[in-house]
């Protein structure tokens, strides 16, 4: 294990001991804390991915209002609707591939060793890059990213940085 993930694995142990298990129970581990962290983490972004697909179609509705006030047959409308329809498309697919990221994340928590191999930091740091380009998607079509987005990539940053590194990005999203 390496130096930073030790050092960070240590930190999260550090704090979640400061909560005084009840009298008579055994403390929990490292890696069980860890791995409660990093289920938090996963329940706040899928719970993040959920609201900005509520946001994006929102957006999407208010799109397609203003394209439609257009002029019939205009290039305004034309573009506005294809606006609407391509942020409403891109939300929906990044909202489906970071949702089955946590689903796959999630259930591979409770694997030995899940936390120290880093599947589980690549998972949050996948999910993290899933909520930047879903609040990229909502601001430029000129919506507010909810602050749910940027909690949720917060809290699953010291889980991500256990990867150090090692983890491939997905190559989609974002553009």
């Amino acid at each position: 294990m390496n130096a930073l993930k030790l050092c960070l694995l240590t930190a999260i142990a550090v704090l979640l001991l400061s909560c005084s298990p009840a009298k008579g129970a055994a403390a929990p581990t490292v890696a069980e804390m860890t791995a409660e962290v990093a289920r938090g983490g996963i329940v706040l972004a899928a719970k993040a991915t959920y609201t900005a697909n509520e946001v994006c179609d929102a957006r999407v509705k208010v799109l397609e209002a203003d394209a439609k006030a257009q002029p019939s047959g205009s290039s305004a409308r034309k573009e506005g609707l294809a606006a609407a329809l391509k942020l409403g498309e891109d939300c929906s697919n990044e909202a489906h591939a970071v949702a089955e990221l946590l689903r796959t994340t999630e259930a591979g928590l409770d694997a030995k060793d899940a936390i120290v191999d880093g599947k589980i930091a690549c998972g949050a740091l996948a999910a993290i890059e899933g909520l930047r380009h879903l609040a990229d998607f909502i601001a430029r079509a000129g919506g507010t990213p909810p602050p749910i987005l940027e909690q949720a990539i917060k809290l699953n940053m010291p889980i991500a940085a256990i990867a150090g590194g090692s983890c491939p990005l997905p190559a989609k999203g974002g553009s």
